[in-house]
């Protein structure tokens, strides 16, 4: 990674580098950007496995009863049960 720093001439012709703070944030950004993409991951995937859990657990254990469909028609279904 290429680091931003300033250049600073002194009387004496030496250059110095005196190092920003651009990288550090840039670096700690980076890292929080990383870190919600995944916690976002996680909670997704946790999110379908629950979902698959439940699914199991109610095919498991369904219930029958019998119902009469009394009438139907585009808007509604009337069904007795």
């Amino acid at each position: 990674m290429r680091r931003v720093a300033d250049r600073v001439a002194t009387l004496s012709g030496v250059v110095q580098v005196a190092e920003t703070r651009e990288p550090t944030r840039l670096r700690w950004v980076r890292r929080g950007v990383l870190t919600l993409a995944a916690i976002i991951t996680f909670l997704g995937v946790v999110l379908v496995v629950a979902a698959w859990t439940e699914d199991i657990s109610i095919d498991s254990n369904t219930g029958r009863v019998p119902a009469e469909v009394v009438s139907a028609n585009d808007a509604r279904t009337l069904v007795l049960f």
